[in-house]
């Protein structure tokens, strides 16, 4: 299988008066930090977070990056006969192309589709959205070196990626058990995009040339640390400023925020 996860959440119902089966459910997460999330009360590390909800007896289990494969690992033994719903499930494949930009503004969106270019202005970084942001499967293409400051010898790297909700999140899942990932993510694909674009993700994946998602995950997560930096230094002084002069508005911004927890789970 070449087509990999990049981000789980799965729920399932416990069913256990013990609570045992939640407690050995965080056997791979020893030494990690408590966090609460929606609810939920549990243990995160390296990427991966499992909890319990006591209202509905439901366990969570969450992945992302390289660990989301662990998530679902985790997932597919401790939930066997449980009444089970996974809530999210993003696709990825990532390989080297010569010009990442380039793929992205000549790929060509069926036109069923509502879909999004972004474009830097001085620099490199292009991305491409498929899909409305609220329907049940949405494609990404953008240029990861861009994105994450690692680039091959030659060229640069670019993803394709695709979020699945709700029930096809379900039968993603399924797919990826069974070892048909490859086939699920490109039928989606083959529907969203053009037929050369299309092509070249299938002789990608025939010919085994992806990149091993690890490859961006470090020590330092220079990535996360620019967006925090963006965030705090541009994102929350914009706030700030508007709220003086329509708070109204921003009351509703923040709904919105609270809303987007809410789908990542």
């Amino acid at each position: 299988m070449t087509v990999q996860c990049d981000y789980f959440v799965a729920t399932f119902v416990a069913d256990d008066p013990t609570n045992l089966l939640y407690q050995t459910s965080l056997w791979q997460l020893e030494g990690g930090r408590q966090l609460a999330f929606r609810g939920f009360q549990g243990i995160t590390k390296d990427g991966v977070f499992v909890g319990y909800r006591h209202y509905d007896d439901r366990i969570i289990v969450q992945g992302i990056g390289s660990a989301a494969n662990r998530a679902i690992l985790i997932f597919s033994e401790r939930s066997k006969g449980k009444k089970q719903s996974v809530a999210r499930f993003d696709a990825q494949v990532t390989f080297k192309v010569d010009d990442a930009d380039r793929v992205i503004v000549f790929t060509s969106p069926k036109k069923r589709y509502k879909a999004m270019r972004v474009s830097a202005v001085f620099e490199r970084g292009d991305t491409l959205y498929v899909g409305s942001a609220k329907s049940a499967y949405r494609l990404r293409i953008y240029n990861k070196t861009a994105q994450s400051g690692i680039a091959p010898n030659e060229g640069e790297y670019i993803r394709f990626e695709i979020t699945f909700r709700n029930s096809l999140a379900d039968t993603a899942y399924k797919a990826y058990l069974e070892g048909d990932m490859d086939l699920y993510f490109l039928g989606y694909l083959g529907q969203m995009v053009d037929e050369v674009t299309y092509n070249l993700v299938k002789h990608i994946l025939f010919k085994n040339m992806t990149v091993e998602p690890r490859l961006f995950e470090n020590e330092k997560d220079e990535g996360i640390e620019r967006t925090k930096i963006w965030l705090e230094n541009v994102v929350i002084p914009c706030i700030q400023k508007l709220y003086l002069r329509d708070p109204d508005y921003t009351a509703k911004l923040i709904e919105t925020l609270d809303k987007i927890i809410e789908s990542v789970i």
